[in-house]
């Protein structure tokens, strides 16, 4: 039993660092998203003020032709300082999160780093019964709760092997000078003894019986912590599926919504061209415009969220179960892709078992 014990234990060890492993990789990819969100909305920011700058400079041109008015001038330089101040905020924002990022990577604050990774949209979402079954092979946390259950399970063997006789064996040998034989000599001598022992206790106060009621409720308790580990993977499986059925329904929408508002704007810059439109309607476009891609951009990393929080929620998003080693090469997460491909093979080795 105590090689059995020191073989849990390991695996125990194991599936801790598992579950560090994946809640390191869950923080630094969440901060990194944050920081390549935060420089998406930048470039909104600068679309925008590059189009207001436009906008101005041709309103500057229709009041030195006497069409436009002092008004319309500083509705336009209103504008252009207003996009300015959102831009600063939105850099602060990104500088912020990029500090955050180097000290999530234990890297130093003056590293360089480039975002590489755009946030994409990956529609897909796997069935619940899958998910949970794959969640039920991969968590580390329930990993962790069926060894501790085993490992209490050995526990309370050992208090029943209490009511069995032990038997025990020693040996030791002398080798002294003097002779331990002889102590009236100087000549090296040895001597030796070996035996068993069975003890066999027949009545110890009743501490036998305390000692498994013990282990007893120990074990009780490990099976509550086991069923608390099971409910919550089916409540995270569950609330990440419908995260990312949100997530997916609002990207889709507002995918199509930035078409429209950028179709609205060409509209009435066109009719303010033919001096159809007012600067004020030109000036609500091109606010509907930058509105409608910062909520694109949002929903594209709510949905980017949403998958890598469903990976972390069945157990994908570490190392595979019984890794003993950290890997040194991590994917990143997120990918729904790779996340159908784990339920696939999740599936096929379900169906493979005997």
């Amino acid at each position: 039993i105590a090689q059995q014990v020191a073989r849990l234990f390991s695996y125990l060890t194991d599936e801790g660092v598992r579950q560090a492993v994946e809640n390191v990789i869950f923080s630094a990819a969440n901060t990194y998203y944050d920081a390549v969100l935060a420089e998406s909305l930048i470039q909104v920011q600068e679309a925008a003020l590059e189009s207001a700058r436009a906008q101005l400079d041709a309103v500057k041109a229709r009041q030195r032709q006497g069409v436009a008015t002092e008004f319309d001038v500083l509705r336009a330089r209103v504008e252009v300082s207003i996009i300015e101040a959102d831009l600063i905020e939105q850099r602060n924002r990104r500088n912020l999160g990029r500090a955050e990022l180097l000290k999530r990577i234990g890297v130093s604050q003056q590293s360089e780093v480039e975002l590489i990774t755009n946030l994409s949209y990956q529609p897909g979402q796997p069935g619940f019964e899958e998910a949970l079954r794959l969640a039920f092979l991969n968590r580390p946390d329930i990993s962790q709760a069926v060894i501790g259950l085993d490992l209490q399970d050995k526990a309370l063997r050992v208090a029943y092997s209490d009511y069995l006789p032990h038997l025990e064996a020693y040996y030791w040998n002398l080798w002294a000078r003097p002779d331990p034989h002889e102590a009236s000599t100087i000549e090296w001598g040895s001597q030796w003894q070996a035996g068993l022992t069975l003890t066999w206790p027949l009545f110890d106060g009743l501490a036998r019986e305390g000692r498994i009621m013990r282990e007893k409720a120990l074990l009780r308790q490990k099976e509550i912590l086991l069923s608390e580990a099971e409910e919550q993977a089916v409540l995270e499986v569950r609330s990440a599926l419908l995260e990312l059925e949100n997530a997916q329904e609002f990207a889709a929408s507002q995918s199509q919504n930035v078409t429209r508002a950028r179709r609205a704007l060409e509209l009435a810059e066109a009719g303010y061209r033919a001096e159809v439109n007012t600067e004020l309607e030109v000036l609500d476009a091109r606010t509907a415009v930058t509105r409608a891609e910062g909520l694109h951009y949002g929903a594209l990393h709510r949905h980017t969220i949403a998958r890598m929080v469903l990976q972390k929620a069945m157990g994908l998003l570490g190392p595979k179960p019984g890794t003993q080693e950290v890997p040194k090469d991590v994917k990143p997460p997120g990918d729904m892709g790779e996340i159908l491909l784990q339920l696939q093979k999740g599936a096929d080795e379900t169906l493979d078992a005997p």
